[in-house]
């Protein structure tokens, strides 16, 4: 799996627990491991990825992640159940 920069992604997939798409046809895999998400184009290129499995109360740390889902705008909703919180990203945004 390749980078959207034409580099080997750092690390695999592993550990995949739910996937979703977006209206690009983008697929957001969250993962039980670091990174906690990531997206690849229908070629399967990785375009993003972030979160880490970690325990804490940072906005991208995810303990329990259980579902995925994206709107139509690009805001990635990622349920986390081991934090008792619904995490939220935008695709592209500083903090990611």
């Amino acid at each position: 799996v390749t980078d959207i920069s034409g580099g080997q992604l750092s690390t695999s997939v592993t550990a995949a627990t739910r996937v979703t798409t977006d209206s690009s046809g983008n697929i957001y895999t969250l993962t039980g491991a670091t990174p906690a998400v990531v997206e690849t184009d229908t070629t399967g290129a990785v375009l993003h990825s972030f979160g880490a499995y970690a325990t804490g109360g940072g906005a991208l740390q995810f303990t329990g992640p259980g579902d995925i889902t994206v709107d139509s705008s690009g805001h990635i909703f990622i349920l986390d159940g081991g934090n008792s919180r619904i995490g939220n990203s935008r695709r592209n945004s500083p903090e990611n």
